[in-house]
């Protein structure tokens, strides 16, 4: 009996579960529906998405845990509904928990892809890359395998402005670490979806991409597709979580002997996988929360001196001046 109640507790745990993740997406879903924003990107999307067969997400993030991370999953769900593409969401990130993998596949009927590509995908048919704030590398490893004449007009990628990435490097950084991004400049139109969303760190940055050359056959210019070496990363630069990675992290984890710091590794990754413009507020907000703190600390010393200076000599102590007027001291309770 007790197994049978211990079964049937675990059975409507895991249907509360299934039904405050779907309420949660549908409330996403719903906001977007009911913006602007959604509205604006559809008149921009609609005429280019036509004739996609695939839709691929890399990169999406622990979207049960991180709002920014829902809501731009509810985005390529609406997009794909009022598309009217018929294609099944594939989706992939080595960060995502069993919950996740299950709530795709089942509470959502997506397709969880099991191989880490590290954005290394083929494509023979026009298929929609949808790469949320992704790392530069996942974006250049997918132009480098699709960079022949017949593939890459068959790419439209949703993903951080091609402009934004070889405005804020100098090109020959961008040589080492995002060369094809850097060609594909002169190759790719780019559409900015203006980030008028309530919420302005989500769809910050992203742009639509897609091959503007469809009329031009590939012999006018040949030196295009020249150069296809596959693209080689130093490793203080990758932003990605690479095959190599990835496997130690769950070789580890299976063995139980470094547990918590893989998982610290793989947090970190997805805590730093932000945009330049995330990466320039984060810096300014880190120089400020120092400064403050160096301020608090240098006003404790001077306090300190100022009672040793003023102690025993018959004159009221800084506390007692303070309590006297009112005035809360570096140190006081909030």
């Amino acid at each position: 009996m007790a197994y049978c109640v211990d079964y049937s507790e675990r059975a409507n745990a895991q249907i509360y579960l299934y039904v405050q993740r779907s309420t949660q997406l549908q409330q996403a879903e719903a906001d977007l529906l009911q913006s602007e924003f959604l509205r604006e990107c559809l008149e921009k999307l609609e005429p280019v998405l036509v004739g996609v067969q695939d839709i691929i997400c890399l990169g999406l993030g622990n979207f049960l845990d991180c709002t920014i991370a829902r809501y731009q999953l509810a985005f390529i769900r609406c997009v794909r509904n009022k598309a009217n593409l018929t294609a099944k969401g594939q989706f992939f990130d080595p960060v995502f928990t069993p919950s996740e993998v299950d709530t795709l596949q089942h509470a959502l009927g997506e397709t969880v892809l099991q191989e880490n590509l590290e954005g290394k995908y083929s494509v023979e048919r026009k298929t929609l890359f949808f790469l949320p704030h992704c790392p530069k590398q996942i974006v250049n490893n997918l132009l480098w395998k699709n960079w022949y004449p017949h593939r890459l007009p068959n790419v439209v990628l949703l993903c951080n402005s091609f402009s934004t990435v070889v405005n804020n490097a100098p090109d020959r950084l961008l040589r080492i670490n995002a060369g094809y991004i850097l060609r594909a400049v002169d190759l790719f139109q780019e559409v900015p979806l203006r980030n008028s969303f309530r919420f302005g760190d989500i769809f910050n940055d992203t742009s639509l991409h897609y091959f503007a050359n469809n009329d031009r056959p590939a012999g006018d210019n040949a030196a295009v597709w020249d150069c296809t070496v596959e693209p080689s990363y130093a490793e203080d630069d990758l932003e990605l979580i690479s095959k190599e990675k990835l496997k130690a992290i769950r070789s580890a984890e299976n063995s139980g002997a470094f547990a918590l710091a893989s998982k610290y590794i793989t947090d970190q990754y997805r805590r730093f996988e932000t945009t330049e413009q995330q990466h320039c507020r984060a810096k300014e907000e880190l120089q400020f929360t120092a400064e403050t703190y160096r301020c608090y600390l240098e006003s404790l010393r001077k306090l300190k001196d100022l009672n040793e200076s003023y102690r025993g000599k018959g004159e009221r102590s800084i506390r007692d001046t303070a309590d006297m007027v009112g005035f809360k001291l570096p140190h006081d309770p909030k």
